[in-house]
């Protein structure tokens, strides 16, 4: 991981990988570092810390209503694993949410719907988005509402194509490239509405 967790300074390893890996050049990055560990002095971004940003950003979702969602992209921000996170987690999460190509940013939507993070996406877990997208996006009595439950067994009847009960990364991406609608319910966007 580096040494920018344990300092004020980004670590040259850190560095190098972030300008690889994303689209920010060496002296981008010094200064979102910067103003990571000013926002954060801790070197860590908190649970609370991100829900608040994300309620900045999208000021008219309920903030209760999208607790459930909200620690789904938190845990996807979260690579390692680790309860926080740290500005190389951060940095690479919104670099492939803001810009990354939709093939990325459906890698990214695998992860955050990967619940229990064993690779693969079973029913329960996309029933557990759908069911937390609900709430601060449809609305029953809406023309197009579809319940969290029909949309779950609609997305695995389009993508489980071998039957198993669970979406490979594959099965899954390949699944919302060739489905407008899937794609656009399913990709991240969770910088803004």
């Amino acid at each position: 991981m580096g040494n920018s967790r344990s300092k004020n300074r980004i670590s040259k390893e850190d560095l190098l990988y972030l300008a690889k890996h994303t689209q920010y050049d060496k002296k981008q990055i010094k200064q979102l570092h910067k103003s990571f560990w000013e926002e954060n002095p801790s070197g860590t971004l908190s649970r609370g810390k991100l829900m608040h940003i994300f309620s900045c950003i999208n000021p008219t979702i309920d903030t209760r209503k999208a607790a459930d969602f909200y620690e789904h992209i938190f845990r996807a921000f979260d690579a390692d694993r680790s309860g926080d996170i740290n500005f190389r987690d951060y940095l690479l999460t919104i670099s492939i949410t803001s810009s990354g190509d939709l093939q990325n940013k459906l890698s990214w939507t695998f992860s955050m719907c990967d619940i229990d993070g064993n690779g693969m996406i079973g029913k329960k877990e996309i029933l557990h988005i759908m069911r937390a997208v609900s709430k601060i996006s449809r609305k029953e009595g809406d023309i197009d509402y579809v319940t969290p439950e029909e949309c779950t067994d609609q997305i695995f009847s389009k993508m489980d194509l071998d039957d198993t009960g669970d979406l490979t990364k594959e099965e899954f991406i390949n699944g919302c490239l060739k489905d407008e609608f899937l794609c656009r319910m399913l990709k991240a966007d969770v910088m803004g509405p």
